[in-house]
């Protein structure tokens, strides 16, 4: 990306993911798996306490915000 220009989609995506796993890592979560691909849940899978985190990201560029949608919740849920 070179000045003035903006990040792609896929690049705001993978930043998000970023963020979101250092984080849970300062939380002490052990990242299991990362999966990047745009429209994957969940993106991020983690363990801590010997307990599953799976974490689906959200991004978008202000003064949008990120939405999980409803259907993709109960999906990740489902097998638990």
């Amino acid at each position: 990306m070179s000045d003035g220009q903006r990040m792609t989609e896929e690049e705001i995506h993978d930043f998000g993911i970023e963020i979101v796993v250092g984080q849970l890592k300062k939380e002490g979560y052990e990242i299991e798996s990362v999966n990047t691909d745009l429209g994957m849940n969940p993106q991020v899978v983690g363990r801590k306490d010997n307990q599953l985190a799976f974490v689906a990201v959200r991004t978008a560029c202000y003064p949008e915000k990120g939405q999980l949608e409803e259907s993709v919740h109960f999906q990740m849920i489902e097998p638990c």
